[in-house]
């Protein structure tokens, strides 16, 4: 009695009409249960997909938070009302002007699993490195230096939240900053950062509100892999503003697209 297997041409016909029926329903073919997407491929127990796989596999797909480097697109970007609200923070010429001109982005690293938050602004200013951290536990409190450079820190926290309809099904995280500050100045800052475009873009919106008043603004940063600065810090024309040079003259520190080119 022949056994049924690819050295049983009586049960097959010949051979090879075997090995190509193990390999269409078997081993990956046409016919296989792999191909139709019965079973995960290369899986040693093979199981059945469910409805449920499907919606848990598109909810990771979906699941969007704030995170990466950004570049900010002034063209996009509500500048005058971004102006006004550093009217309100009562930034000097300088001060200023590095905000308009010379940081061009942000640094966004949410981290869950540490409930942990950073904040790093993009600027060629080597005075003006700053990093703020923030807490996603609950009503923890950080401090960071103050936005306008004033002696002093704020107090400040961190919370996702989905702002994604609930029948969509997807999750696209919104990161909220909050960080209030003492006099002068007294005041509050509120940020909500969400990303658009499948996590391509990021958009900011703040309130800034002091005693003076209120001011809202809109921006908009594209991603990049790596921040690559427009000027080069000049510290020879640098330190002749310095010593006598009025605000306006601060973008002459830095040399656009050049390293080290002295502007006379």
């Amino acid at each position: 009695m022949g056994t049924l297997g690819v050295n049983n041409p009586s049960r097959s016909g010949c051979c090879c009409s075997t090995t190509s029926w193990l390999v269409r329903h078997h081993v990956g073919g046409e016919n296989s249960l792999h191909s139709r997407g019965r079973y995960p491929i290369g899986s040693k127990h093979p199981r059945r997909y469910t409805s449920s796989d499907a919606v848990r596999q598109s909810r990771i797909a979906a699941y969007r938070v704030p995170k990466g480097t950004f570049i900010r697109q002034d063209s996009k970007s509500d500048m005058k009302q971004y102006g006004e609200m550093l009217g309100l923070l009562e930034l000097n010429g300088i001060q200023r002007m590095t905000a308009i001109n010379l940081i061009e982005g942000v640094e966004v690293d949410v981290n869950e699993a540490q409930k942990r938050v950073s904040v790093k602004y993009l600027t060629v200013v080597p005075f003006y490195q700053v990093v703020e951290t923030y807490s996603l536990d609950g009503g923890r409190k950080t401090r960071n230096a103050r936005r306008d450079l004033r002696g002093g820190d704020m107090t400040c926290s961190a919370s996702l939240k989905n702002d994604a309809p609930p029948e969509s099904g997807e999750m696209n995280m919104v990161l909220r900053l909050e960080s209030y500050w003492k006099d002068p100045n007294a005041g509050g800052l509120l940020e909500e950062m969400h990303v658009a475009r499948g996590g391509e873009q990021l958009i900011v919106q703040s309130t800034v509100s002091v005693k003076r008043g209120t001011a809202t603004c809109r921006m908009v940063y594209d991603k990049v892999d790596v921040y690559e600065p427009k000027f080069s810090w000049n510290p020879v024309t640098a330190a002749r503003v310095m010593m006598g040079g009025q605000p306006e003259d601060f973008l002459f520190f830095f040399s656009r697209n050049t390293d080290m080119c002295l502007k006379q």
